[in-house]
């Protein structure tokens, strides 16, 4: 899929992530502004302990409350993000999570048979594009 924008606009960047990995409704926005200058990057994940967070009890099924739920639950996030001197025990994630790359990259690298998200993935990615 990536070989498909690759010349053909430079507006487009692939994103190789782990499937655990959600992101907020802003994460796009952010990252374009991270790559503005560069043509590839590395996105890690905060840990941010459970006791931190209050989840509220879903009790139906309903997309729009289940949606609401985690939209909750992201806002919480996102304060003990913006304050981590008040939440002790929120850290940087030891590996790599998400990367970022213009497509032009795939001309000189081949990625052979790895399995994006299969452990030491990210690592070898890392080695790859020079991050």
């Amino acid at each position: 899929a990536g070989r498909s924008v690759v010349n053909k606009d430079d507006q487009y960047y692939l994103m190789l992530t782990n499937a655990d990995i959600c992101t907020s409704g802003y994460f796009y926005q952010y990252a374009r502004t991270l790559i503005h200058e560069s043509t590839a990057i590395s996105i890690n994940r905060m840990t941010i302990p459970k006791h931190h967070l209050e989840f509220p009890a879903n009790t139906n099924d309903n997309p729009a409350d289940v949606h609401d739920l985690a939209s909750n639950v992201m806002d919480q996030a996102r304060f003990v993000l913006n304050h981590q001197d008040a939440h002790p025990g929120t850290t940087s994630h030891p590996g790599q999570d998400c990367y970022i790359f213009h497509p032009s990259l795939l001309d000189a690298i081949s990625f052979g048979d790895l399995f994006v998200g299969y452990p030491r993935w990210a690592g070898t990615v890392d080695l790859v594009l020079k991050i």
